[in-house]
């Protein structure tokens, strides 16, 4: 079950990179295997360290939701709060497989994978060239450029998940890598 759990991890980090239904397919297959490997060890449910702070939220949503009036099903709304749940896997994912040879595969799937989109993100906003998409999702931003999409449909959630990977890989690679590895990284 680790070494399931060890693979998923960064198959989830390319996904992050690459598909929102690849990261709701490694996610939710985390959640499962994380509970599975509870279960089967035995481990209570209540390490987590914010279990009552994301309890509060989620009740506080599901009381609102209930006394507001209906704009859409209460059902799928509270279907938005499902990050919970998978915030609780890969925090339990990560805390079973964690270690040092772990942490330096990890750090390297994900150099490499940022690298490549951000690789072709930069290809795409030069050239406007799609790979991807039967239809271009790429549109021209004027004077040559355009707006980079990666592999997802949208320019902004492109730049959220590249931008949020870079934030986070950040510090890990300024603590791993000499500061000539590290300015070569950053460029």
């Amino acid at each position: 079950m680790i070494s399931l759990l060890s693979a998923l991890l960064p198959a989830y980090l390319v996904a992050m990179h690459s598909s929102m239904a690849l990261m709701e397919i490694f996610g939710w297959g985390l959640f499962l295997f994380s509970c599975t490997q509870k279960f089967y060890v035995k481990k209570e449910f209540k390490d987590f360290p914010q279990i009552v702070v994301l309890l509060v939220l989620f009740f506080s949503v599901a009381m609102s939701l209930w006394l507001a009036p209906e704009l859409r099903d209460k059902f799928s709304q509270l279907g938005f709060m499902r990050w919970i749940f998978l915030l609780y896997a890969l925090y339990w994912a990560l805390k079973e497989v964690w270690s040092d040879s772990f942490e330096s595969r990890l750090l390297g799937v994900w150099t490499l994978s940022l690298a490549l989109v951000g690789i072709y993100g930069m290809v795409q906003g030069l050239t406007g060239l799609d790979l991807t998409h039967s239809v271009s999702k790429v549109e021209p931003q004027g004077v040559g450029l355009w707006k980079a999409t990666g592999f997802f449909s949208g320019s902004l959630t492109f730049a959220y998940s590249l931008g949020l990977s870079i934030f986070a890989l950040a510090l890990p690679s300024w603590q791993k890598l000499s500061r000539r590895e590290f300015s070569v990284v950053s460029l």
